[in-house]
């Protein structure tokens, strides 16, 4: 499974691009930097390219978050840090 997420830096919201090998459920959390989760969401994935879009983040307040997947299984399959300006 290939994954990216831009922008780094975001300002309304971040997209999720996600090349999976095959069909599979995962779970995307947005979580500030004292761990509390903000966003999340289950996601179906179909083989191929499948593109996420967490959006209304213009709410949030400027600092560091993090961005992660989970597999069904509870398995951290991918992590990035994200800025908020």
């Amino acid at each position: 499974m290939r994954i990216s997420s831009y922008p780094r830096e975001f300002a309304q919201f971040i997209a999720v691009e996600i090349n999976a090998g095959r069909e599979n459920d995962c779970i995307i959390t947005l979580s500030n930097q004292a761990g509390r989760i903000l966003k999340m969401m289950g996601v179906s994935l179909l083989r191929g390219n499948n593109n996420i879009l967490l959006n209304d983040l213009e709410t949030l307040s400027a600092g560091s978050y993090l961005l992660e997947i989970k597999d069904v299984s509870g398995n951290f399959v991918y992590h990035s840090e994200l800025v908020k300006h």
